[in-house]
């Protein structure tokens, strides 16, 4: 009994149901225990590792009803419209979150943002107008006025060149971070809404689980959880006589009748 207990807890059950269910089985009509703690039923025999997954054992452990009851659940029409519903609406929304982000990655430019999807980026590449091209393009026509002011006051070897190109550099990283915090945080929330979508449905499937659950129970549809067996007693194995006949049953004996000839002495 003590492999059984201890196979029973390696597939999750407490000590104490781990010991009620190996003495409900073990002591079941049939079941007969041999050398080694082997189990003899059914004209099979198993070790503990074995026996652990037998139908007998299924069937005290409710794991058969479980399973049954599972089938039940999921083929229940009310729960798969239920399923399908929340499913229809995620994607929806879903589907709103994506064009946004989409659209978000387009007018930015920067294809360096989009992720697994190649022609999305090769979209945002192509994009002439986004704000990081026209950021870089603001940025390159205020270096070239720089230089063309400083070439018009003589101030080119002065520093007034560099000292320009130094205040384009700062008003252009400047105005850069600022769009590229407003698309993190744009694209940062999209995925945090998207996150949410995705704990409605789990929510939502559960709630039409349990709700499915108790109507087919209210209509008698689902079957107990675990059967209420009895324990019995533990029975030994005890193997049938055998004969010196390679293993065939010894014959019983003949019943020993009266000679018809008897001696006349």
């Amino acid at each position: 009994m003590t492999g059984l207990v201890n196979a029973l807890i390696l597939k999750g059950f407490t000590g104490q149901q781990a010991q009620q269910f190996a003495r409900m089985a073990l002591t079941q009509k049939g079941v007969t225990i041999g050398r080694n703690g082997r189990v003899h039923y059914k004209g099979d025999f198993y070790n503990a590792a074995q026996f652990v997954n037998s139908p007998l054992i299924q069937y005290v452990t409710g794991a058969k009803a479980k399973a049954a009851n599972e089938a039940t659940l999921k083929a229940d029409p009310n729960y798969q419209q239920a399923l399908a519903s929340l499913a229809l609406a995620r994607d929806q929304s879903q589907s709103a979150l994506d064009q946004q982000r989409s659209q978000a990655l387009l007018d930015f430019g920067d294809p360096t943002f989009v992720q697994g999807n190649p022609l999305l980026a090769a979209s945002v590449g192509a994009n002439p107008f986004g704000t990081s091209r026209l950021l870089q393009s603001a940025y390159n026509t205020n270096r070239a006025q720089i230089a063309q002011s400083a070439n018009q006051l003589g101030t080119n070897f002065g520093g007034g060149e560099a000292s320009g190109d130094v205040e384009a550099q700062r008003q252009f990283a400047g105005q850069q971070s600022q769009a590229v915090s407003a698309l993190q945080n744009l694209l940062n929330g999209l995925s945090m809404q998207s996150s949410q979508l995705g704990q409605n449905y789990t929510l939502g499937a559960k709630n039409a689980l349990i709700q499915s659950q108790q109507n087919l129970q209210q209509e008698g549809l689902l079957s107990a959880s675990a059967p209420k067996i009895k324990f019995g007693t533990f029975n030994l194995f005890r193997a049938p006589r055998m004969g010196r006949n390679n293993g065939v049953p010894r014959p019983p004996r003949p019943p020993k009748f009266p000679s018809q000839n008897p001696s006349p002495y």
